[in-house]
């Protein structure tokens, strides 16, 4: 990915806030659901070049060739928008907010030289 052509790269981490949570109170199927929203909502909004790739439990990474940080943040926004309006159903029928997966850092290559990453 670091070719020329998809600079500048931006990465982003982000965690689903209350997956632990969800997990112990709602059972694992509960927490299953809101990682498969969570992760719809990131096939729907990522491009065909982005790469998304979970790397902890409740954590993931995104590689955004060919995006600054300011069109990472719009990505960013997003997709917060789109998680806000989600809704998940636990095991006792109640409708339950999906968390927002909130963005813990983001590193780009601002230079087409190949400055820093």
């Amino acid at each position: 990915m670091n070719f020329r052509r998809n600079l500048p790269l931006t990465m982003v981490i982000a965690d689903v806030n209350g997956l632990k949570l969800t997990n112990d109170a709602f059972g694992h199927f509960a927490g299953d659901d809101l990682l498969k929203k969570f992760t719809s909502i990131l096939d729907t909004e990522l491009r065909a070049e982005d790469v998304a790739a979970r790397i902890g439990g409740d954590e993931f990474v995104l590689l955004l060739p060919k995006l600054d940080s300011d069109g990472a943040e719009r990505l960013v926004n997003q997709i917060k928008a789109r998680i806000r309006n989600v809704k998940s159903d636990n095991s006792r029928g109640n409708p339950q907010q999906v968390k927002k997966a909130e963005r813990d850092g983001m590193a780009g290559n601002q230079k087409a030289s190949g400055g820093w990453i």
